[in-house]
């Protein structure tokens, strides 16, 4: 899970696919967010509490990914934190996780600044190949209320993007390598669809060491470049693959030859000194 985590986040992290997937969520593609008006934060949200002895101690906080942008609207510039979260797993209290994070980044802005807090806009990423079925606002933790007191309650909602949802928008992403990625994640468990999407679309995308990564860590594989003067692309990781998937085929196919050949050796061997036996 761990190494899943961190390929995610290397190649999520990086400021073209951001911007990508923010224009998506925000402006159906309309590249508004340009890679270089984003500037990468702090993913640490550190805290002082007390324990349960009243003694002071560190509380640590680490988001996925954390950056500033800016925006450029009528000749405003309209700054924003944006923070994503990636997750391999369906995390029911994703809801509650975002609002402290939210509170310690807005916290931490105000001891820096107490006349201004940039807005901050989150979105989780749910890398999975289910449904997100988790809650997606505050209220949907809460038991039964009249409604006449939840008019008065603050709400909290989380913005969840499928891969579903980005496979039947991926002509509306400006990257390319983006594109290719949510092909594999869309059919990571089907290789004869994944290698029929692959050439049809993007068997041509380079593919950088951030993407083999992802591949080989949510595949449980191990893509190499065999020709290190010779670029990746998907078509040729995924006939890498294909082509080390033969071979374990191959090699477990002599191994049980040869388990069915020794058993079947004792088997003839047995039946061959019963035989003999009763002959004597």
């Amino acid at each position: 899970m761990q190494e899943k985590d961190t390929a995610s986040k290397l190649f999520f992290g990086k400021k073209e696919i951001v911007a990508d997937l923010f224009n998506l969520h925000l402006f159906n593609g309309e590249q508004r967010l340009m890679p270089e008006n984003l500037d990468e934060l702090n993913i640490e949200l550190p805290k002082l509490i007390k324990d349960e002895v009243g003694q002071l101690k560190s509380d640590k906080r680490i988001r996925d990914i954390l950056f500033t942008a800016k925006f450029f609207t009528d000749g405003r510039t309209d700054y924003l934190v944006l923070g994503m979260e990636l997750q391999s797993t369906i995390c029911k209290n994703m809801i509650v996780r975002l609002m402290e994070y939210d509170v310690r980044q807005y916290s931490k802005q105000y001891e820096q600044d107490n006349t201004k807090i940039n807005p901050i806009m989150n979105i989780v990423v749910n890398l999975s190949n289910k449904p997100w079925k988790g809650p997606t606002r505050l209220f949907h933790l809460f038991p039964p209320m009249d409604e006449s007191l939840l008019k008065f309650i603050n709400d909290y909602c989380i913005h969840v993007i499928e891969i579903k949802e980005l496979y039947e928008k991926r002509d509306l992403l400006g990257c390319e390598e983006l594109r290719a990625m949510v092909n594999f994640l869309m059919y990571r468990d089907d290789l004869n669809k994944l290698t029929e999407e692959i050439e049809d679309r993007s068997g041509k995308t380079v593919l950088s060491n951030e993407a083999v990564d992802m591949l080989n860590v949510f595949l449980g594989c191990d893509i190499q470049q065999t020709n290190p003067e010779e670029e990746m692309t998907m078509s040729k990781a995924i006939a890498e693959l294909k082509q080390r998937e033969r071979a374990i085929g191959i090699e477990q196919g002599i191994e049980q030859g040869i388990e069915q050949g020794i058993e079947q050796g004792i088997e003839q061997g047995i039946e061959q000194g019963m035989e003999q036996g009763m002959k004597a």
